[in-house]
């Protein structure tokens, strides 16, 4: 059950940020070419990541694990993933592969999430492995945000290292959600 005074913990408003970031993220991509906008695509792609970490840091920390923060903290991830891989697909500054698997992945996580919270009566969190995932991902949309050069051979790495880690987590959440099928509860997997 989630408590209304939960959204105001200091770990569930970072989320709300982070969910909060997605508008003027996309509005900022609608001017991908302008280096100022570009440049503010980073900074908030900084702050996301910094957040990410630090949510999930002070919930334990301030012993404030909720059910409110275990739904935010996801969905302000998948948000701006979704949202950037949207924007940079349609105006062609990311292929078909990442964008699918990217964009897939988050739906099939999301979805397969909800239907273990029927199940189990809780909410899944997010998991190490999702936050690695999420991590190389930013790092790589931050190189374009950057316009590296398409062949430079970093962009190349966090590409495929992309995939690696977006292929591995989905694997990951795949498998530990059989477990918690199988088991009934996350917390003993």
């Amino acid at each position: 059950m989630i408590k209304a005074k939960e959204f105001f913990y200091p770990a569930n408003l970072l989320s709300f940020l982070r969910l909060a970031l997605a508008v003027p993220v996309w509005i900022l991509l609608d001017s991908f070419d302008d280096p100022t906008a570009r440049s503010w695509l980073v900074a908030i792609g900084v702050v996301a990541v910094v957040t990410d970490y630090l949510d999930g840091f002070l919930a334990r920390k301030l012993d404030q694990v909720t059910e409110a923060g275990k739904i935010a903290d996801p969905l302000a991830d998948k948000a701006l993933v979704v949202i950037v891989f949207i924007k940079m697909w349609l105006i062609g500054e990311v292929d078909d592969l990442i964008f699918w698997l990217a964009v897939g992945r988050d739906a099939l996580i999301l979805l397969g999430g909800l239907f273990l919270a029927r199940k189990i009566g809780k909410i899944t969190p997010s998991d190490y492995w999702g936050k690695v995932a999420v991590t190389i991902v930013s790092a790589y949309l931050m190189l374009l945000f950057l316009k590296t050069p398409k062949d430079a051979a970093v962009l190349l790495i966090m590409y495929w290292l992309s995939v690696v880690a977006l292929v591995a987590s989905f694997a990951h959440y795949v498998w530990r959600g059989i477990q918690i099928w199988e088991k009934g509860d996350y917390e003993s997997v």
